[in-house]
């Protein structure tokens, strides 16, 4: 099992049945309602793009800021190196997440620790 894994057995296996799908859906030969079948060419996306308001946005930057310049810096780097010693161990993270929250540490220094010990995951394209 495990040599499947390394040697992107499964990962072959998943992007071939996609492939043989997606091509049985653009041949008209699987019916995708919406997709292929009963589309009514007037119809416009519901979806829409969410655009946040400069002035809302500057704001939030501000807030950030300030939260930055006010907390006690020692005490979020210290939670921050805590959060790192803890995620090389199999200790539960979640008490040590929670300590850089009430230090105020952001989301993206908490994640910025992980991302230093082991870097972003990135799928292997299979073809």
């Amino acid at each position: 099992m495990i040599a499947a894994i390394e040697k992107g057995w499964f990962q072959q296996q998943i992007a071939d049945s996609a492939y043989r799908f997606q091509r049985r859906v653009m041949s008209g030969d699987y019916k995708v309602v919406g997709v292929n079948a009963y589309v009514d060419p007037d119809e416009k996306p519901k979806a829409k793009i969410l655009k946040v308001n400069p002035e809302v946005q500057q704001r939030q930057i501000e807030r950030l800021r300030q939260v930055r310049a006010t907390r006690d810096q020692r005490a979020a780097a210290a939670a921050l190196a805590e959060l790192r010693r803890a995620s090389q161990t199999d200790e539960n993270l979640m008490p040590y997440i929670l300590e850089c929250v009430r230090r105020y540490c952001t989301v993206g220094e908490i994640c910025g620790v992980w991302r230093e010990l082991w870097g972003e995951f990135r799928e292997e394209s299979v073809f």
